[in-house]
């Protein structure tokens, strides 16, 4: 299920459009908000960029080792467990109902269909 839930077609759009937002959002906020919030949110957009060039290494139409893709996925997951400790992102930046990445009040990601990540084989 995680790994269908962290698939490139779910989730790369959501953090392709986070990423290419983020350095403007910085920048019309850097006075408005914490050092704190500052290098918090500049965390986010490391993250978010971070975790495009890992789906952006998937070669289309070329068959990759089971290895690879688990090292990726696994690399993708620690992604974003850091960027869960973040906190969320900026609402300008995700939007009010992001389907692929939305969170509930204490910041644990909220998976399609209600699936408890406790209950995920792969953790």
């Amino acid at each position: 299920m995680m790994q269908s839930l962290l698939s490139k077609e779910l989730l790369y759009p959501a953090m392709k459009d986070i990423a290419d937002k983020f350095p403007d959002w910085l920048a019309d906020n850097r006075s408005k908000i914490s050092e704190e919030q500052y290098d918090k949110h500049n965390k986010q957009y490391d993250l978010t960029r971070r975790i495009c060039f890992k789906f952006e290494e998937e070669k289309e139409g070329v068959g990759e080792s089971d290895e690879v893709k688990k090292t990726r996925f696994d690399m993708i997951m620690n992604l974003m467990q850091e960027m869960q400790a973040l906190g969320h992102p900026p609402k300008e930046l995700t939007g009010e109902s992001s389907p692929a990445f939305q969170f509930d009040a204490e910041g644990n990601p909220i998976f399609p269909g209600g699936g408890d990540p406790s209950q995920c084989c792969v953790q």
